[in-house]
Formats: C-alpha cells, structure tokens, sequence
C-alpha cells in the first residue's frame, strides 16, 4: 500500500510516521530489549498533543519488533495519563503484536490497562501492516 508519511519523530524507543491524507499515524517500536520508560512518557505526552492538534483518528502500533517488556508501571502511566484520553480521540488502533512471547504477553497486559476505560471495540489486532493498513483505511 501506497502511503506519503512523513517522520515527526525518532526516539530511542520508536519511530513515528503520519500521513495527513489519512488521519493516520504508525508508531514502530524499535528491536529494543529495555524501554526507556523515562523517554516512552515524554514522548507519549508529545504524541497525545500531536493526536490532538492534528485530528489524528488511526493509529497503527507496530510491535512486531520488540524484544522489551513493558513494566507494570508504565503500563498504568500510560492507560491513565495518555490512552484513557488518547483512545478517545480515535477511531480505530491497529496492532502488530511482538514476535517475542514475553513481549506479547506484556503488550497484552498493556492494551487490558488501557481498556478498562472503555475503549474496547476500537482496536483490532494483525499478522503484518499490509493487512492492518486495509482495515484502518476501510
């Protein structure tokens, strides 16, 4: 699939892409063992305002890479301060879950946290981002 994205950022933990045309955004976690938790908070608090100003409603998170888990911690940061209001906003996430087991089982934990406030429904998962990227764009 076609699609003009451009980078709006490049941490240690992710890459993010986002396509104007689409209201999309893909988030590609990086072939990481540790998440700097410190950065992944900044820079999730970066996105959320991003989502916000630019009226993003798709979002592809591409985990197929991660090899790292998420703390049980950062997992309720993240559902309560970031997705509780940021799963609000969109329409529909699309997720590529890890190949590592540990990291899917972590993943997992991490969508459950974030599901408590009611966001369930919005989020589907897939086997590879060609895939994804037709149900998002449908």
């Amino acid at each position: 699939m076609d699609l003009k994205l451009s980078k709006i950022t490049d941490s240690v933990n992710s890459e993010i892409f986002y396509s104007p045309e689409h209201a999309l955004v893909i988030i590609r976690l990086k072939d990481i063992d540790v998440i700097d938790e410190e950065q992944y908070k900044k820079d999730s608090v970066a996105f959320l305002e991003f989502v916000k100003s630019a009226g993003v409603r798709r979002l592809l998170f591409d985990t197929s890479k991660l090899r790292a888990v998420f703390s049980v911690e950062l997992q309720k940061w993240v559902a309560e301060n970031i997705n509780r209001e940021l799963l609000r906003l969109l329409e529909k996430v699309a997720v590529i879950p890890p190949k590592d087991v540990v990291s899917q089982i972590s993943l997992q934990q991490y969508i459950e946290e974030s599901n408590r406030y009611g966001v369930r429904g919005k989020e589907f998962t897939f086997d590879d981002e060609e895939k994804a990227l037709k149900w998002l764009l449908k």
